[in-house]
């Protein structure tokens, strides 16, 4: 008989299918460990929502105590909000509730009581946010069988104590806080239509009485100003509206002055060795022509633009450098009142924030290489000259104003031709003159737009300075 050592016996086959059972089961085992582990959160978040109400309904019990009613209605909607089956939630909502209702009605009583109608609104206006904050939670708080009555009456009450605080302020000339008494009235008191009209024509003749005043006065632009809020009122009776405009234009014909605003030039000592301001320059003019010089403010008229263009064409000045007594001399020819002369000086570039990051690439024949892309951000600075004066070539204003416009860049650094590297859109854009270009218009339009509201209020605000 042949013997066999214990290595050389074979195994029992049973226990490699067990195994093989094992195996195959394992996957399978997983599933109520899953299920488990849901039911565990959700049962944690369960509890934690409980514990959260719980607390709410504490802190709202100590509020109460502490007798801070209204805080304590908050805390029991809060722990509703979380759990609304929360022993006891309901009950004290509706409780401490009731006595916040309560005391706001008792403030009302004892406001009215000295006369205070606008505070017994206000109250009104509390005990309205309770009942409120109570029923998005399912809990109606008591009120007073009158108390829509009641409400109605003191408000009605408090806008007719403000119209008549209003009208003494009219008939003493105090004409600010008569306008604003007319306009809270309206806007505080909750009026009907016919309360409405009342305050809204109380207003207008207010203004009315106002701009009259300060027209007689020789208040020209507050005159304009005041009489113009007439024409701004949702509804505003007729002879007020006529009577408005008359002073406007009664205004506008004592006080307006003609401006004769050459386009904006470069200097020439920096065109050449600036290449940014000819573009600056013609988007600038354009800006100013779509924005502020089509519509000045009131007292202010420009000048023809076309005899603006021949006069300059005529005399030669553009690109001189202008000074105040040829602009004055320039000014009897067009037969303006003052003469603006705008004259870009020079520009900055500032980049920050800028990231470099290097990328690999293959040119078209095989051979690896690599790149930069380079991201931040660009920032252009202008400076402009604004040179003002009178028909008498005294200077009114002589200063610089400063314009900036801000932006992002991305661009590709290739000391080779980027045209022999094999790239994707994405990277192509990188090296892509067009979009180099729209990036760098961006920012330029930025500072454009900059450069023109700081040369527009350069050249007003001296002017409207001069206009009583």
């Amino acid at each position: 008989m042949t013997h066999q050592s214990p290595s050389q016996r074979p195994q029992p086959r049973h226990r490699s299918r067990a195994r093989a059972r094992a195996r195959v089961a394992q996957p399978h085992s997983s599933a109520p460990a899953t299920w488990l582990t849901w039911a565990t959160l959700a049962l944690l978040a369960l509890t934690t929502g409980c514990a959260s109400a719980e607390k709410r309904l504490e802190q709202g019990q100590e509020l109460e105590a502490a007798g801070r009613f209204e805080a304590a209605v908050g805390r029991y909607v809060e722990a509703l909000e979380k759990d609304s089956a929360i022993p006891g939630g309901r009950e004290r909502l509706q409780t401490v509730g009731d006595s916040a209702v309560a005391r706001r009605l008792n403030n009302v009583r004892a406001l009215r009581g000295r006369g205070d109608y606008a505070g017994a609104a206000d109250q009104y206006r509390g005990a309205d946010g309770l009942v409120a904050r109570a029923r998005t939670v399912g809990v109606y708080l008591a009120l007073p069988e009158d108390y829509r009555q009641a409400r109605r009456e003191t408000f009605d009450n408090a806008f007719d104590g403000l119209m008549a605080r209003g009208r003494r302020s009219a008939e003493r000339g105090q004409w600010e806080p008569a306008v604003g008494d007319f306009r809270t009235a309206r806007e505080r008191f909750e009026p009907s239509m016919d309360q409405r009209a009342a305050s809204l024509e109380a207003e207008a003749e207010a203004l009315l009485g106002w701009s009259d005043q300060a027209l007689e006065s020789g208040q020209l632009q507050t005159a304009f100003e005041v009489a113009s809020q007439i024409e701004h009122l949702e509804h505003a009776p007729t002879y007020c509206l006529e009577e408005a405009q008359a002073i406007m234009n009664s205004a506008l014909s004592q006080g307006e002055v003609e401006v004769m605003v050459l386009p904006v030039v470069t200097a020439g000592r920096t065109q050449a060795r600036n290449p940014l301001l000819i573009p600056l320059e013609i988007e600038v003019n354009d800006q100013l022509e779509r924005s502020a010089w089509r519509s000045p403010p009131p007292f202010v008229r420009l000048t023809d633009p076309m005899r603006i263009r021949d006069i300059v064409r005529r005399a030669s000045v553009l690109g001189g450098g202008l000074q105040a007594p040829a602009l004055g001399l320039l000014l009897e020819l067009v037969d303006s009142d003052y003469g603006v002369w705008l004259e870009l000086l020079d520009t900055q570039v500032m980049e920050f924030d800028v990231d470099q990051r290097t990328r690999t690439a293959r040119t078209r024949d095989g051979r690896a290489t690599s790149f930069v892309v380079e991201s931040g951000e660009r920032r252009l600075r202008a400076e402009a000259r604004v040179l003002v004066v009178d028909r008498s070539g005294n200077p009114v204003t002589d200063m610089v104003v400063v314009g900036t416009g801000t932006g992002s860049f991305q661009r590709g650094v290739y000391p080779g031709n980027p045209a022999e590297l094999n790239l994707d859109r994405r990277e192509i854009d990188w090296f892509d003159p067009l979009v180099l270009e729209a990036q760098e218009t961006a920012i330029r339009q930025a500072l454009s737009a900059s450069l023109a509201n700081q040369l527009s209020s350069a050249v007003f605000s001296p002017v409207l300075a001069r206009i009583p």
